[in-house]
């Protein structure tokens, strides 16, 4: 997405929208204040979507016990870890089983900090 706007941006003195003598027409900032926006929102849903340090945590402990670690994408996940002391994360998570078959799985994490006192497929 950033790509295709830093081509818009590249081309709009080709699109008329850049005065012959330099200087700006009025589309031309109406266009900056959109791209501004767009970043903006961008940065904003990414920081809200990623997951905890609780989560990422407890994710690293899940696939090292995975039989195909590779295989693992993330479905779902509940984080009570950041709310209290002594929380938990759950993870809802599709991987390859032994024979190569995916299967959808939970695993719990009981969490002290950012470290995993004990986890359990659910």
């Amino acid at each position: 997405m950033l790509r295709q706007l830093l081509w818009v941006l590249t081309y709009c003195k080709q699109w008329g929208i850049y005065m012959p003598d330099g200087e700006r027409s009025g589309h031309s900032e109406n266009i900056m204040r959109i791209a501004a926006a767009v970043i903006i929102v961008a940065v904003v849903y990414y920081l809200n979507t990623r997951p905890s340090a609780e989560v990422e945590a407890c994710e690293n402990h899940l696939l090292s016990t995975l039989k195909s670690p590779s295989s693992y994408e993330r479905v779902d996940y509940r984080d009570a870890a950041s709310n209290a002391p002594g929380g938990f994360v759950t993870i809802e998570y599709d991987a390859a089983n032994s024979y190569g078959a995916i299967i959808r799985g939970k695993y719990r994490c009981n969490m002290s900090g950012t470290w995993v006192t004990s986890a359990s497929d659910q």
